[in-house]
């Protein structure tokens, strides 16, 4: 055998049994198309490896252009005073003018406010009201997070505001449609703010519905 798999000294090729030039032609396009990296002395899955390590080399290539792009965002947040008009035009750059008209689109789209509804006393022993008061609570203490979150942004990219480090990293977040972290205190798979607070208002009127019915859902 020219060739043997590893431990199990298995033949995967071997050389052609003739001697003349003819033989060692037609052993030659007898070879399959696809060769495998044994006939090299490498490991079965060196494909594999190389491909993982291309793959890397990109991730690394893609995570320097976000880091740039985030360095862009920064500068043009700190030059936002001396930027903003200038002889009544808009100077601003367009991510920003992009983002400022998002935050309109997104607040339009949360719900009324949400209200917890009073309740009686006897109530407080059951636990399907007191398990729907707390949804209600963690749903009022999340719009009004979000409501605050994007009026600060909002600020920012008019010029209004300084950017605290939070606020920076929710323009970070905003300005690619990622939902922030700090918006994610349940369950739910990848998908865009926009897609998001379009989830989130459902969920919201649920709650209201629900809080607001005697029977609590029951019915």
């Amino acid at each position: 055998p020219l060739v043997v798999e590893g431990s199990s000294r298995q033949s995967i090729l071997t050389i052609p049994e003739g001697t003349t030039r003819d033989h060692f032609v037609k052993w030659i396009e007898e070879l399959p198309s696809i060769e495998s990296p044994v006939w090299l002395g490498l490991a079965p899955n060196a494909e594999v490896v190389l491909r993982a390590n291309m793959g890397r080399r990109v991730l690394a290539n893609l995570l320097k252009i976000r880091t740039a792009f985030e360095e862009d965002l920064l500068e043009d947040l700190e030059g936002q005073e001396e930027i903003q008009y200038t002889d009544g035009e808009d100077k601003r750059p367009s991510w920003i003018r992009l983002l400022e008209h998002n935050i309109h689109l997104w607040g339009d789209m949360l719900p009324k406010d949400l209200v917890a509804a009073p309740r009686a006393d006897e109530d407080v022993s059951n636990p399907l009201v007191r398990c729907i008061e707390r949804e209600v609570g963690r749903g009022v203490a999340l719009q009004q997070q979000i409501r605050r979150d994007l009026s600060d942004v909002l600020l920012v990219t008019r010029g209004e505001s300084k950017a605290t480090n939070y606020v920076r990293s929710l323009i970070k977040s905003l300005s690619k449609e990622v939902i922030p972290s700090e918006w994610r205190i349940y369950p739910i798979p990848d998908m865009s703010v926009h897609a998001w607070l379009a989830d989130f208002a459902k969920r919201i009127n649920q709650l209201q519905r629900l809080d607001e019915t005697n029977g609590y859902g029951r019915t």
